[in-house]
């Protein structure tokens, strides 16, 4: 008897670099910006542009990251970033945020969080 489904992390990549092969763990959210506002007739709500916020941990090889984010944020440099999860593809553009890089001594690792924010998220 076969499996019922198949589960896979998502894959992150930035356009014209390549796939961020470090990555440990990504979280991917979309949100309106529309607001709500009572009114004497009800509530309404007004549709707003979507936004999207990509945040990610990696490790970070003693050599450094094969795509080095934190350049890409001290330049803040407009990128594109992939990611394929719920099986298809989006991509948005926009920046890094932030960056914050940590090390452990006692188990030898260092590892590397990165905030980007891009506007809405496009299939491809």
């Amino acid at each position: 008897m076969g499996l019922a489904f198949k589960v896979a992390a998502a894959s992150v990549f930035i356009s014209g670099k390549g796939k961020i092969g470090e990555l440990r763990e990504v979280s991917v959210s979309a949100k309106t910006q529309g607001e709500r506002a009572n009114t004497s007739d009800g509530t309404v709500k007004s549709k707003g542009a979507v936004v999207t916020d990509v945040d990610f941990s990696t490790i970070v090889p003693v050599k450094g990251l094969r795509i080095d984010m934190f350049q890409l944020l001290l330049n803040q440099d407009e990128i594109t970033i992939i990611a394929a999860f719920n099986g298809k593809t989006y991509a948005t553009d926009g920046t890094f945020d932030e960056a914050t890089f940590k090390s452990v001594v006692q188990s030898g690792m260092s590892t590397g969080d990165f905030k980007f924010g891009g506007g809405e998220l496009r299939e491809v």
